[in-house]
């Protein structure tokens, strides 16, 4: 009687949010991921661009493809990315199957899934998940949430200064300015930690992480309105403390 196949399989899940990538990195990548495969296993890359799907095994081969489309953008960057290794039509014999897929979906999520032997799978995931938050732009979550909660973050710093304020408008001005400050940090951060993958550069281009113009006067003049907007309105609080004061002495006196 033959003896029962007793193969185990194990997967793993590693998902991490926000994504820098530069040609070194991602050949970092791409030997772990190799890790534990025969050597003549092959590694596909993938990339979406509008409705169109481009495949190569290889990044040269891929940025030469995104080259010699008719597609919008920068050749050289995507904002997805698929890395598709195994040992699928190379197993020996009774050999155990593994799988490695890495997705970098354009809103910032990193997924990596492992399966295969137990300890292959374990192995894998203890290399891959430092370095997928090497890539990460920010480590905390926060970080990557949307405009609108930053703008409503932005509103209750804002709501917290008008106790200081006697006037109607001049509170309602520091919680419009509260909220398009918030705003404007979160469209700043939106820009900085957009996914970005250069195919061919060794570096990020430090041009990505400066503030554009746009974008720093718009901040600017979110902040001078919080700031006039407390000003007046402790300068207006002052005045009436005075009257008050004023008040209460012709009070006595009478």
């Amino acid at each position: 009687m033959a003896a029962p196949d007793l193969r185990v399989e194990a997967s793993s899940n590693i998902t991490v949010r926000g994504c820098k990538l530069h040609r070194r990195l991602i050949g970092k990548w791409v030997r772990a991921l190799r890790s534990g495969l025969p050597v003549e296993a092959d590694v596909d890359f993938s990339t979406a661009r509008a409705i169109t799907t481009y495949k190569s095994n290889s990044l040269d081969g891929l940025a030469q493809a995104l080259a010699e489309s008719t597609e919008p953008g920068n050749v050289e960057v995507v904002d997805n990315l698929v890395i598709f290794a195994s040992n699928i039509g190379h197993i020996r014999g009774s050999g155990p199957r593994r799988i490695a897929r890495l997705a970098i979906a354009p809103e910032g999520w990193v997924t990596c899934h492992l399966s295969g032997d137990p300890s292959w799978v374990n192995a894998q995931t203890a290399v891959i998940r430092p370095l997928l938050e090497e890539s990460r732009p920010r480590k905390w979550g926060f970080w990557y949430a949307p405009r609108w909660i930053f703008a409503g973050w932005g509103m209750s710093v804002a709501l917290l200064f008008t106790g200081l304020i006697d006037s109607l408008p001049l509170a309602v001005l520091v919680v419009l300015a509260g909220l398009a400050c918030g705003f404007a940090v979160g469209s700043v951060l939106k820009r900085i930690l957009k996914v970005e993958i250069f195919l061919t550069q060794d570096e990020l281009a430090s041009s990505y992480w400066r503030f554009t113009a746009n974008e720093i006067v718009t901040a600017v003049i979110a902040l001078l309105a919080i700031l006039v907007a407390v000003i007046f309105g402790v300068i207006s609080h002052k005045d009436s403390q005075k009257g008050d004061e004023k008040a209460l002495t012709l009070t006595r006196a009478w």
